[in-house]
């Protein structure tokens, strides 16, 4: 059987004032509380004018020798 696994990270991406620019402050968290932590050590700055969160997901699949010839004969 086929293995799936997802990995998920997020990212804080801030929005500069003078500019409109979108900006990744930081990347590569796994977890809200980093997040939301990262975000309230920021939203007091004056150059943020938004911040948003990306979720970034990257999906992998194993997959056995059997599941690869199933799937050869299946098609």
């Amino acid at each position: 059987m086929a293995d799936v696994r997802r990995d998920v990270s997020i990212s804080v991406v801030v929005r500069i004032d003078r500019t409109g620019n979108w900006v990744d402050w930081s990347t590569g968290h796994r977890s809200v509380p980093g997040v939301l932590a990262v975000a309230e050590s920021i939203v007091s700055l004056p150059a943020i004018a938004e911040i948003r969160f990306d979720r970034i997901t990257r999906t992998t699949e194993r997959l056995s020798l059997h599941d690869l010839a199933s799937e050869e004969t299946a098609s």
